[in-house]
């Protein structure tokens, strides 16, 4: 599955994943965590930096990177992204993973 940058942004700097849930949901989403995580060597290839106003922003968001995910991890990004949708709280940022796992 390919992620854009931002989807990497999004899954590790956001709300969207539990911060709380069961245990086996908790293992995934810190295992999507350790899989989506951004490195040293991205901040600088891609200059991501945090603006004046508190944001994350980069050079290139559109650079796309290759993962696969087992269906565990899968389903705890559909059910957090599900979550937002009912709860009315999916920014237009999320708008490609919400595609991309909901297609």
């Amino acid at each position: 599955m390919k992620l854009l940058l931002s989807d990497r942004i999004i899954l590790n700097f956001t709300d969207l994943l539990p911060k709380k849930g069961k245990f086996e949901e908790m293992v995934a989403v810190e295992d999507i965590a350790k899989k989506v995580k951004l490195t040293q060597e991205d901040f600088k290839k891609y200059n991501i930096r945090t603006n004046e106003n508190g944001a994350i922003v980069c050079d290139s968001t559109e650079e796309e990177f290759d993962y696969e995910f087992t269906e565990l991890e899968l389903a705890a990004i559909k059910k957090a992204l599900k979550n937002a949708e009912e709860k009315g709280e999916l920014f237009r940022d999320y708008l490609h993973l919400y595609r991309l796992f909901n297609a």
